[in-house]
């Protein structure tokens, strides 16, 4: 197997997959002890599970650790030649976050606040933010109607791109009115609309792993904002 460059190997799969334990330990950890973090975006993913009954959960368990085996083999050929490939994500995770907060501050709506406010919660909340609404609303749906547009109804990527975007970016920062309980702002839902374009476009362009940190670095980001600013 020819050795992949950063680009090709931080977008694979198994790769991005290996990058998210650490963030997915974080957030289910952290829920654990502190039920009031728990992200919307979780239940709805593993709502789909409740078909099983009380053996949803051991099922959802045992599907991520058949991934985590499954990915190992495949991660560290990946790896071969950059054993620092996870710091480089992770650095480039913190530049897309850092971009995000310059697309807030842009759209002024960068002190939007978020779901918890302690220091502790802020950290669990947003990896599970940066987890599962990533996994939900980009890998599942924007995914999905990327393939449904371009594949299925045969509906060219310069089409189902962009439209696929849209929708999720739309469905995104709707399910937190809908699901999170937000009060209905137009403002913040166009607002939030725009973000999940951003987030689609580095999803697409980067892979899930990195999307994922890059959103929740992005909550944090603005979590110590607000704390700055309230303190100040």
């Amino acid at each position: 197997m020819a050795r992949a460059n950063y680009w090709k190997a931080s977008r694979d799969p198994a790769v991005s997959y290996i990058f998210l334990i650490p963030l997915l330990a974080i957030y289910e950890i952290g829920v654990f002890f502190v039920p009031s973090a728990l992200n919307g975006a979780d239940y709805m993913f593993k709502s789909f599970f409740t078909v099983f009954g009380q053996w949803g959960i051991l099922i959802l368990n045992l599907i991520f650790l058949a991934l985590l085996f499954f990915s190992m083999g495949r991660a560290t050929e990946m790896r071969k030649g950059r054993p620092a490939i996870y710091w480089s994500m992770a650095a480039e995770s913190a530049a897309w976050a850092v971009v995000l907060l310059v697309g807030a501050f842009a759209w002024g709506r960068w002190r939007l606040q978020l779901a918890v406010p302690k220091v502790v919660e802020d950290v669990i909340a947003s990896a599970g933010a940066g987890l599962y609404e990533e996994a939900v609303f980009r890998f599942l749906l924007l995914g999905g109607l990327v393939a449904l547009i371009r594949d299925f109804l045969r509906g060219p990527p310069s089409f189902a791109v962009p439209v696929a975007i849209g929708i999720s970016a739309a469905l995104f920062s709707y399910a937190h009115h809908a699901i999170g309980g937000e009060a209905w702002d137009p403002a913040v839902f166009w607002f939030r609309t725009m973000m999940g374009v951003l987030l689609g476009g580095i999803y697409l362009l980067r892979g899930l792993g990195i999307v994922a940190y890059a959103h929740a670095l992005y909550n944090v980001f603005v979590a110590v904002l607000q704390s700055t600013s309230a303190n100040g």
